[in-house]
């Protein structure tokens, strides 16, 4: 099937969300006039999380392949390359990439990836780097990946195990993996508690395993009192947030309505903030307009706390509300506002909604709202609000959304025979899965 040509603009965003017709473009028509598009699209990561997208350096590897001049564009990285990068998505998409035009017969990115390797060696975010040395220094390089990575105390067991598992995907199969990391244990401490870590994640997953489906003993929910002196305290970080929303999840009407009533006479922001965060999942017993004036307040945290906290309210005040915030037409309050529709959307809400998404440039901002369309669409369980899918599939910039953005459209017949034959060389390996298993 030949696809329709793309202009620059088209491609540009194909090509950074990482959809298939970007691929096929440059493999039906070439890179003539679009060769600075696929170049910044190299250099520059431009996925919501390079974790939910971790085949682009793949990926982007057989756009250049495809475009006949990969020497150009093979120049142009190691030059890159050459430069020190800060360590994050970026850099780790690009030596993806240099690894796989190794392959390719690009011995140069050899050097230049050993010298970035002992360069950034003390730094925790190092994965890419360590399978790059993999992939161009074979058990060497796994030696002195495992050694760099176990010298560091801040890397996870599953992290451990993601390298143990790439070796075996790389090298040789698993069994020969393990007799080489039981043989160099009794040489190399590191390498030795690298792979007693990685026996320990192993058989935790697989006790974990065993588990499901039977009762075990759970850690016990906080309770009223402990919520209320988590809330006190005003330290509200990661792990507080999780008690409080799990003790919102299993309070009774009682509880919350106490809480609400205290909401409702609380003057500090972070105390306020912290009562919010017990109603993210469920809904707030009275929505005042104190309430939803937080949802407008200078204040950035409370501002989203409220946001949050509302967006399982299902009431004409928070729709209200929620319309208010789309005609501020910023892209938070964008987002926000859709948010807040997610229980509250009229089915005449579909053409303002596609509207005001257009508007929408800020990557995480994208993100956000193409997940409260996903949420929208599920809750609706109605193929009128189709569009808001396929808008969701062509514009996140989030690899896991677009698949399942693609999931609800075939579930409901509405995806075309195009976005299912593109969806074939997506950079998702799970999309490109789908597709293929659909497509006919």
């Amino acid at each position: 099937m030949k696809i329709e040509k793309l202009n620059r603009h088209d491609f540009a965003r194909a090509l950074a969300n990482g959809q298939g017709k970007a691929f096929l473009h440059v493999k039906q028509y070439g890179d003539r006039g679009i060769e600075k598009e696929i170049l910044y699209a190299c250099l520059n990561c431009q996925v919501y999380d390079l974790l939910f997208n971790n085949g682009r350096s793949y990926w982007l590897s057989n756009i250049i392949a495809n475009s006949g001049r990969m020497a150009f564009y093979a120049d142009k990285i190691f030059r890159q390359l050459q430069e020190a990068s800060a360590p994050g998505d970026t850099m780790n998409q690009i030596v993806g990439i240099a690894a796989y035009l190794f392959e390719r017969g690009y011995g140069e990115f050899r050097p230049v990836i050993e010298q970035l390797f002992e360069y950034h060696r003390t730094d925790t975010d190092i994965y890419s780097l360590c399978a790059a040395m993999i992939d161009i220094f074979s058990y060497d390089g796994l030696a002195r990946a495992v050694c760099a990575m176990e010298a560091k105390d801040a890397i996870d067991t599953w992290e451990k195990n993601l390298l143990f598992t790439y070796a075996c995907e790389r090298l040789d199969e698993e069994d020969i993996i393990t007799r080489w990391f039981e043989e160099k244990s009794t040489e190399e401490k590191l390498i030795a508690s690298f792979y007693k870590a990685v026996l320990q994640h192993r058989k935790a997953e697989t006790r974990s395993l065993s588990k499901r489906g039977t009762r075990s003993k759970r850690p016990k929910k906080p309770g009223y009192r402990q919520a209320l002196s988590i809330i006190n305290n005003k330290r509200l970080h990661k792990r507080k947030k999780f008690l409080l929303r799990q003790f919102g999840k299993k309070a009774s009407e009682a509880q919350l309505n106490k809480l609400a009533a205290k909401l409702e006479l609380e003057k500090d922001s972070k105390k306020l903030i912290a009562y919010l965060t017990v109603f993210w999942d469920r809904p707030l017993p009275v929505v005042s307009d104190r309430v939803l004036s937080f949802l407008f307040s200078e204040d950035a945290d409370l501002r989203r706390s409220a946001r949050n906290a509302l967006s399982a309210v299902k009431s004409k005040e928070v729709r209200g509300a929620a319309l208010k915030l789309l005609d501020q037409g910023d892209d938070e309050s964008i987002v926000s506002g859709v948010n807040l529709l997610e229980l509250n959307y009229r089915s005449t809400d579909r053409a303002m909604l596609l509207a005001k998404a257009k508007t929408v440039k800020d990557i995480d901002h994208l993100h956000w709202l193409c997940m409260s369309f996903k949420k929208m669409v599920k809750n609706c369980d109605s193929d009128n609000f189709a569009p808001l899918a396929l808008w969701a599939y062509e514009n996140t910039p989030c690899g896991f959304c677009r698949e399942h953005a693609l999931e609800i459209l075939i579930k409901w017949g509405k995806v075309s025979k195009r976005i299912l034959f593109e969806a074939q060389w997506d950079a998702n390996d799970d999309i490109r899965s789908l597709a293929r298993k659909t497509f006919t």
